[in-house]
């Protein structure tokens, strides 16, 4: 029986060193705290609404603390921790929430299985660039909830998959039902991600069937799976109109103007205040710009800007008939890069999955000699090694106190650093996509 289970375990080894991975950094996050999950900066939210939602449901927009910027389904889910003990729920939360980024894992591993990617230790390259990184360090940190949106994501994503490849019926009323109960829960999470809503509701639809006796229905499915999940708004809404207002404006946090104070740009204020490093292309350029330009007399807003690229950019992609539904969240989510205010380091956790699934439309050539096995599939290699990167990407202020001698490059260098990433993955997909065609 033990031979068993060791050839069991072998079978499997290549999901399971990516879960210990996770454990890992888990682990990490209690030890650097001296296992203790208080004070966690995003979950004090979490257990206020959770107390509120059944008993001051319009309270949940107007907390003092972290903004709650979810829809009311999620404090409804989470009501129960208001039974626990404030030190109780973090414990709870963070068990939680460290399940469901191991079950991300399992959900892209059936993806791989899915797209017919045999080969485990092909499976294993995918799976360990997804687990590791300083990112989940800070997400078990905060206790953020980030992570439900990964995991509805790719949860909606390999039912999708799973039907096409089995040629089943995507268009059965019941199907686009609970599609839509997974990702109307999943863009709950970050209402910043509605762009995928319609991806998936004009996924393949034509502009004279828009108003078609199908899509009418989809349309009706959407507004009843939102109501079913989150009836509480409406409650909500007639006890107080104002927190709806609230909701929306806690939401779009990723406001950015054009005058920055150049005293914000320089190592020693970093070093001192800690602040969070950009990472959509439009908020770097705006502030690599400013350290060498005065830009505080240009009046524009770059969040109302970001969302109209955002809006031409979804568009765009919806209209590639040809592109997979997974193809499309994936080339969104790479773009949001740089052109989404929106986007936080944080947010990496939900968005390089999705991008990771670009690269499997791409096979590995097998190899059984190491050096042969990079040469034939260094561009894929590139791809995962550049989502390693974002994932374990420092904070500037953390870069400079562990090597000093950075004072001496160029601050707007440091501040590209996240683009320079981005278009290495654009370039090598685009290699890869040449590649591809060549050969057939």
């Amino acid at each position: 029986m033990f031979l068993a289970f060791i050839n069991k375990l072998k079978n499997w080894l290549y999901l399971f060193i990516p879960i210990c991975c996770i454990l890992f950094w888990a682990f990490i996050a209690l030890y650097k705290d001296g296992f203790t999950l208080i004070p966690a900066a995003d979950f004090p939210t979490f257990y206020y609404v959770a107390q509120l939602i059944f008993t001051q449901p319009e309270q949940i927009y107007f907390l003092e603390v972290q903004p709650y910027t979810y829809t009311p389904f999620f404090a409804t889910i989470i009501a129960p921790i208001a039974l626990l003990t404030f030190e109780q729920a973090h414990l709870f939360y963070f068990f939680l929430i460290l399940i469901l980024t191991e079950l991300c894992l399992v959900l892209f591993n059936q993806i791989l299985q899915i797209k017919n990617i045999s080969n485990k230790f092909h499976r294993f390259l995918y799976l360990v660039a997804l687990s590791n990184g300083i990112i989940f360090v800070q997400m078990f940190d905060t206790l953020t909830g980030r992570i439900f949106t990964a995991f509805g994501l790719l949860w909606f994503l390999k039912r999708e998959i799973k039907f096409r490849e089995l040629n089943k019926d995507t268009s059965d009323l019941k199907f686009i039902f609970i599609q839509m109960m997974i990702l109307i829960f999943a863009i709950g999470m970050t209402l910043q991600y509605i762009f995928l809503i319609f991806l998936y509701l004009f996924q393949k639809v034509k502009f004279k069937e828009i108003f078609s006796k199908i899509q009418i229905k989809r349309y009706l499915i959407l507004i009843a799976t939102f109501f079913i999940q989150n009836f509480m708004i409406i409650v909500i809404f007639l006890i107080s109109p104002q927190a709806i207002q609230n909701l929306l404006g806690g939401s779009w946090r990723g406001e950015r103007s054009l005058s920055i104070s150049r005293s914000k740009l320089t190592y020693s204020y970093i070093e001192r205040e800690r602040p969070r490093d950009p990472v959509d292309g439009i908020t770097i350029i705006i502030y690599v710009l400013s350290i060498y330009y005065d830009l505080s007399n240009i009046d524009i807003n770059l969040l109302y800007l970001s969302v109209i690229f955002m809006s031409i950019i979804t568009i765009i992609i919806n209209s590639l008939k040809k592109l997979t539904i997974e193809n499309k969240f994936g080339l969104w989510a790479l773009l949001s890069l740089f052109f989404f205010t929106f986007t936080q380091d944080r947010y990496f956790v939900g968005l390089l999955p999705l991008i990771s699934l670009l690269f499997i439309n791409y096979d590995f050539v097998k190899s059984e000699k190491i050096i042969e096995f990079v040469k034939k599939n260094y561009l894929i290699l590139i791809g995962l090694i550049n989502i390693i990167l974002l994932y374990s990407m420092p904070p500037i202020h953390y870069l400079i106190r562990v090597f000093p001698f950075i004072y001496n490059v160029p601050i707007g260098l440091l501040f590209m650093r996240y683009i320079f990433i981005y278009l290495i993955i654009i370039f090598d997909l685009i290699l890869l996509n040449r590649k591809k065609k060549s050969k057939n």
